[in-house]
């Protein structure tokens, strides 16, 4: 894999149309799916094979069940500036119990890019609840800051509660545009690579309308670690990631660990962080130059291609 010969091109996971897919697998069964009949609410499926994770904490917009939320706090949560869940919205959380609680977002805060020498605002956002959930709804913590995320396995959560797998192979920075005429959004993001010829089963690259899902790492006691927020999709492809077969696909996700002093300015938050996960091999020489490429291109290339 070079990816010194890469081009990249991304696109937001933003579309205005309701699909009902989410998350692309590789061999996609109802394995995959949080929800009976991918039905966000709907009973919790008794085949899903991630079942022993708590993702209560994962909630959905009641107008638009694409769009998810991730709790941080017992009121706090991420998502997706441009795909974000209005104020005065309900959402909804099915907690440990399988019980649906509601609950309404009462404030939306843009985090900026003040900490990362980057421009503007990120695309992450943290909304506030009017109101603190329920003990059987989780929340979850931030990946320790100092920790490099290349190399772990994580958990990609898509719209509508699809599940799927795949592993970090950069940390850097990125700029989207969400119109081919937009301003750039830039940010600190962790890439996750689908190798499309070859890979595992579950392995997993979004698409449209998964802005706003979590990507988790699993720590060693098997809880769930915040790695990212869906933001983009990019592929080795000089034209359209998406119509056109690539070798190589990406996930970008604004990596959340990268804002932290930004978060904690919110009023009543203090985010908790982890570094419980579980140690990977050093990457090996060939990746590192395969990373350093990869980063050298994306510094390149600001204006990248809606």
């Amino acid at each position: 894999m070079k990816f010194m010969k890469l081009s990249y091109i991304l696109i937001s996971l933003f579309v205005t149309n309701n699909l009902s897919h989410a998350i692309t697998i590789r061999t996609d069964t109802v394995s995959h799916d949080r929800f009976n009949n991918t039905t966000p609410g709907a009973l919790e499926n008794a085949s899903f094979k991630y079942s022993s994770q708590q993702f209560s904490g994962v909630g959905w917009d009641d107008t638009d069940t694409r769009k998810s939320i991730t709790m941080i706090s017992d009121r706090h949560f991420l998502a997706a500036s441009h795909f974000a869940v209005p104020i005065g919205n309900t959402v909804h959380f099915r907690d440990n119990n399988g019980l649906v609680l509601d609950y309404m977002v009462s404030a939306i805060t843009s985090i900026s890019n003040a900490d990362n020498s980057l421009s503007g605002n990120s695309d992450l956002i943290i909304g506030t609840l009017s109101s603190a959930v329920s003990s059987d709804v989780n929340f979850y913590p931030l990946l320790d800051p100092t920790l490099t995320p290349v190399g772990q396995n994580i958990l990609i959560y898509g719209q509508k509660g699809k599940v799927g797998e795949s592993t970090i192979v950069s940390h850097q920075d990125a700029s989207v545009r969400l119109t081919p005429t937009a301003t750039p959004v830039e940010g600190r993001s962790s890439v996750s690579q689908y190798i499309i010829a070859a890979g595992g089963g579950d392995d997993a690259f979004f698409t449209n309308g998964d802005s706003g899902g979590p990507s988790f790492i699993v720590g060693q006691a098997g809880e769930l670690i915040v790695s990212g927020v869906h933001w983009a999709v990019g592929s080795d492809e000089i034209t359209d990631p998406i119509a056109i077969p690539a070798k190589n696909r990406f996930n970008f996700d604004t990596h959340a660990s990268d804002y932290i002093n930004q978060i904690n300015m919110i009023n009543g938050l203090t985010v908790t962080t982890s570094s419980n996960i579980i140690p990977v091999p050093e990457p090996s020489s060939a990746l590192l130059i395969a990373i350093s490429s990869l980063t050298l291109i994306m510094r390149r290339k600001k204006k990248i291609t809606f």
